[in-house]
């Protein structure tokens, strides 16, 4: 494969798959689909390893780093988020012989294996797996922030589990790859209980905490592109209330919603993030977390609030489009995908 398909094609053809995906809307677990979607996963994976570029270059000269001198459990930065670091540090030093490379692919191999999970609990349609990979958040996600990509995906496994314990181990673990995941603790609180005065009280909280955590973050004045800042939010403001409204006319339970509260959250997190932080690149990134969740959700949502078939079909395909449409249209995804020189910088 190496040298024989573009990274631009190989997105290309993704989408189409992931168009086609959404037009069948298969929701049942199919042992075929799944190793389909691992084997375009690993494909994606060798595609898009082939020149890193970005924060890509840093993971690797870190963790090249990492494996020639060792890993020091003095050094504060990667204690922070032990669970990506050290894990990257042994497999490249132990099992790869120093090959970064072959740890960038077992990264993204556990990343599909996580989704195909949480696809089989949530009863996701297939097409939502490969979205996060061919959607402009997920290019940015997987060839940029891997970390916070992970974590992201790690995030749904925890709000997925049934058993509160095990759920927030896979919590601490997110966490523990990119602590920015402790901003978003409250959505996997809110799985777990009823609309109600208590949940309000607490979820306010968590707000004011988030926003006094990223306060004290380091704040960075560049950008991914352009200025995203006012249309991530937007966006995702966008989405809320559009999943808001299909809540309100088709689920008559509404109040009891989980949904509601965690839409409401999302909301909430990314107008004060955006006061405490401004148009700043760390905004951008837990903008794109709120995406992580939010966009899955409104699939969820979809087949709660939509009692036709062929309006849930086009529904699906819509928000497919709304989302790999982006890739190939905006500035810094499609400089990815035809890595361009400046991303090597």
């Amino acid at each position: 494969m190496n040298g024989i398909i573009s990274e631009i094609s190989y997105y290309g053809f993704l989408a189409v798959v992931c168009l086609l995906l959404a037009i069948k809307g298969t929701r049942e677990k199919s042992t075929a689909m799944d190793i389909l979607m691992i084997l375009l996963v690993v494909g994606l994976s060798i595609v898009s390893r082939r020149e890193l570029h970005s924060d890509m270059m840093n993971y690797r000269d870190t963790i090249q780093g990492l494996s020639e001198y060792g890993f020091s459990f003095d050094m504060t930065y990667y204690l922070k988020e032990f669970f990506f670091w050290y894990p990257s540090y042994f497999c490249t030093r132990y099992l790869f012989s120093g090959n970064v490379l072959y740890t960038f692919y077992l990264w993204d191999l556990c990343t599909v294996l996580l989704l195909l999970s949480v696809r089989r609990k949530r009863h996701w349609p297939y097409y939502m797996v490969l979205l996060f990979y061919v959607s402009f958040y997920g290019v940015l996600g997987l060839q940029n922030i891997l970390r916070q990509f992970v974590a992201g995906i790690i995030l749904w496994k925890a709000i997925s589990e049934k058993n509160f314990i095990l759920g927030g181990c896979w919590l601490l673990l997110a966490a523990g790859i990119h602590n920015s995941i402790v901003i978003f603790a409250p959505i996997y609180l809110i799985a777990r209980s009823r609309f109600g005065i208590k949940t309000w009280v607490l979820l306010l909280i968590m707000v004011g905490a988030a926003s006094v955590i990223v306060l004290f973050m380091p704040k960075k004045e560049m950008s991914t592109g352009m200025d995203m800042s006012m249309v991530y939010l937007l966006v995702v403001l966008a989405m809320v209330i559009g999943n808001y409204v299909l809540l309100r006319r088709n689920h008559e339970k509404l109040k009891y919603s989980a949904y509601l509260q965690t839409l409401l959250f999302i909301a909430m997190l990314g107008c004060i993030v955006l006061v405490v932080l401004g148009h700043t690149l760390y905004y951008e990134r837990i903008m794109i977390t709120n995406l992580y969740i939010i966009v899955p959700m409104t699939a969820e949502i979809i087949v709660l609030a939509m009692k036709s078939v062929f309006r849930r079909k086009a529904a699906d395909i819509l928000l497919a489009l709304l989302f790999i449409a982006p890739t190939f249209l905006f500035s810094a995804p499609h400089m990815m995908l035809v890595n361009a020189p400046i991303l090597f910088e």
